[in-house]
Order: C-alpha cells, then structure tokens, then sequence
C-alpha cells in the first residue's frame, strides 16, 4: 500500500479507536430494591437472579431483608453480626441454617459464612482437641460430608466457596516456618483438605474475601486489593488504583467481590469504589448515571464502594456507613464493550505516525 493511501485510512482507524474508547465505559442505573423510604438497607449478598439479602435499618433496630423482583420482606431475623449469604436457588444462609425458598430450614454442622450453587457451605470448625489447628476452615458438602483442613496452631477460615467446593478465606495466628514478624493474618485457599496461603504483598497481613468458579480470588494484601490467580499468583488491584486515581487510593483498599465473567468490585481510598473489567479500572462512582440518586445518605455522607457483582453484571454497594443499593447495567453488555487497554492507546499511536508520515513527505523520504 502506498504512503498516501496509508495517509488517508489512519484517520478512519483513529475515528474507529476513538469510538470504541468513547462507549468503554459501561453505565450502571440504580434498581430500588424495595420500599426504602423509612428504611437504610446494607445488602450483603446477590445471586444471579438479582435477589439481595441484606441488612435493614429501622426504629426497632435492624433485621435481616430478602430483595426479590422488587419487592422487599423482612426474615425475622433481628441483629447484624452474623455472616448472611443467597445462592441462585434462592438458598439462603444465615444463623448457621440453610434456609430453603419453600420455607425448610437445614442446621449446619459448622459455623458458616457463604454457600454456592449446590447448596454446600464453607466456614469453621472448632478443634476439641489439644493437637492440630485451633479452628479448622470446613466444606460442608451435604449430608454427612464434612472436609476439614488449616495449619496447625492457627485459626483457619471459609469466607467464600464456589461451586467446585474450592473455598477461600484467612489463617489468622503465626504460621510455622515464617520469619519472625510475619503477619498474623494471610490470606488462604482450602481444597481437598489442603491449605494453600495465597501470595502477599508487603507486610502480608491480609484475607480473600469471594472465589469465582475459574478458581479466581479477591481481597486485600498489605492495605491493597488484591485479584489471585488459581495458582495463587499475587495480581496487585491497588497498584493499578494507585497508577489510576492516586497515591492515597491503594490505602486500605479491598475487593469484596468476583463473578464467574472476571470482573470485580471493592472499595478504595476513603469512600470510593471500584470496577474492574477487563483488564481496566473504573471508579464505581463515575459509572452512574444519577449518583445523587442513592450514594447520599440522611447524613450527607457519599456512596460508593462495591460489595459483590453477579454474573449479570449487578452490584451491591454500600457506603462509608453501610447504607447502599443494587446497580444494573443501563444497556446489555453487548451493547457497551470493554475493550483492552491497547485499544485506546491506538489514538495516541495513531497521531504519532500520522505526524512521522506527514514528516517524511515533507523532507522526501520513502514511506513506503
């Protein structure tokens, strides 16, 4: 292709980068999640049907919530300091029960903190024994089965588990073989009765909060979110918050929660809240498209951080103080791409060469 036909197409390439880069920004509305005017409700959990559980808010004290189509019922469970959890069947956790949509209970043989798809559960057991870990992280797989597994000495915790009965969570305590000085606190993987500390940044100090079922994990290392690979490589969210929104951002910053598409939610710096799709990072915050409409609260105080994410791209968010929402995509995901980093660099790259063509023509050199 000649120079000059090389000449007239950049300019079309760059309209096209220009554009794909103009609609990477997904926009996210607001979905009331039921009668909220005389009530503050902290969500907690949300399924790929859009159904939140939840804490509410009101002149008794709080209880816990079921959103479901819009509609929104209290579970007659009063007080806040329990882990709450919902799978895609409607399966709720919470108060160490299953709780079935028919209205059946199940009791757990473990201290619980979330469930996954098949109705299995993952959380703690307490070690009777003088030997061994002091609590061991536990996957109840139904009926009788119960796997446990930790480091000796220590206490070992499921927060999270996927449908592969893969669970993640933290080793609190010294752990044997570390330098002295070593963080109290790591985060973990449990499998198959084996225990995996995932790498730390820093100090280490640090937990994994949720698992998608690719084996991907999310928390927070040393004061930065952090994504883990399945092999339980280190992907540092808080340096990429910190490149992107300043140096301040990656300070006690955390991911909460991952969907089985990669993308995850967290929070950063002293009220935001973070999108991270595709290899790039959003402010939760500036993806939606009336703000003022949820993130203030009767105390004037912003919200933005994000709690979990389903696969239909829905977000739960809270605020500094716990009070927040449910987010939904305002187009389909087709509608509204997210490209690679490289694509919107093709701009830059494209007025480069457009600068060097025009300069060889103009001194006569070949471009050919």
């Amino acid at each position: 292709m000649s120079s000059r036909h090389r000449f007239f197409l950049l300019p079309f390439a760059l309209l096209a980068s220009v554009l794909q880069c103009a609609q990477a920004a997904p926009q996210y509305v607001v979905i009331p999640l039921g009668n909220e005017s005389t009530t503050q409700l902290r969500p907690a959990a949300i399924n790929n049907l859009g159904q939140v559980i939840g804490v509410m808010r009101h002149e008794q004290g709080e209880e816990l919530f079921l959103s479901s189509g819009g509609a929104l019922r209290s579970l007659g469970w009063m007080g806040t300091s329990i882990p709450i959890d919902i799978n895609d069947a409607g399966t709720m956790l919470y108060g160490d029960k299953l709780h079935f949509a028919d209205g059946t209970t199940r009791a757990l043989p473990l201290a619980a903190w979330a469930i996954n798809n098949l109705g299995h559960a993952t959380g703690e057991v307490e070690n009777r024994r003088p030997v061994g870990p002091v609590t061991y992280a536990a996957i109840y797989g139904g009926g009788d089965a119960l796997t446990l597994t930790g480091l000796a000495d220590r206490w070992n915790t499921g927060w999270a588990i996927n449908d592969a009965d893969v669970a993640v969570g933290a080793v609190h305590g010294w752990i044997v073989g570390e330098p002295a000085g070593s963080p109290s606190f790591r985060a973990a993987r449990f499998e198959g009765g084996r225990t995996q500390l995932l790498e730390s940044l820093g100090n280490g100090y640090g937990a994994a909060y949720d698992i998608n079922n690719q084996g991907f994990a999310v928390g927070f290392t040393a004061g930065h979110a952090a994504l883990w690979t399945p092999e339980g490589r280190l992907i540092d969210l808080g340096a990429m918050l910190e490149a992107q929104f300043g140096d301040a951002a990656a300070l006690g910053s955390a991911a909460y929660g991952i969907n089985n598409a990669g993308e995850v939610v967290g929070r950063y710096g002293h009220e935001g809240g973070f999108l991270y799709s595709d290899g790039v990072m959003y402010d939760l915050r500036s993806l939606i498209a009336d703000p003022d409409n949820l993130f203030v609260d009767a105390e004037g105080y912003d919200m933005a951080g994000g709690y979990d994410i389903n696969d239909q791209h829905q977000i739960i968010t809270r605020g500094i103080y716990g009070w927040g929402g449910l987010l939904s995509l305002a187009s389909p995901p087709a509608a509204q791409p997210v490209p690679e980093p490289a694509s919107c660099s093709l701009f830059g790259a494209g007025l480069l060469a457009i600068g060097l063509l025009k300069r060889r023509r103009q001194s006569g050199r070949p471009t050919a």
